[in-house]
């Protein structure tokens, strides 16, 4: 069963960021990474990362997560997951 997606503060602000727009070719990989990240059966990928997610300077806690290279892409989603919900932090430019 897949996995809930939530989508954390700030998130929404990255993707814009980064030039992700709806329809877009990059959103639309974004998309199929959210999609397979929350229906795998392990988190996190063996690909993946981890570290501070990036934040703006004024931000007053920062956040440990995973980062998941987005494919024929150079974006890094953000997420932390458990076997319910993929919560999904940021969206970055390699």
């Amino acid at each position: 069963m897949a996995r809930l997606i939530a989508f954390a503060e700030g998130y929404q602000e990255s993707a814009h960021a980064v030039g992700a727009w709806g329809g877009s070719k990059a959103s639309r990989a974004i998309g199929r990474a959210v999609r397979e990240l929350a229906e795998a059966d392990t988190l996190p990928d063996p690909n993946d990362s981890h570290g501070f997610v990036p934040r703006p300077r004024d931000a007053r806690v920062e956040t440990w997560a995973h980062a998941h290279s987005v494919r024929r892409t150079r974006l890094v989603l953000w997420y932390q997951a458990d076997e319910e919900v993929l919560t999904l932090f940021a969206l970055t430019r390699r």
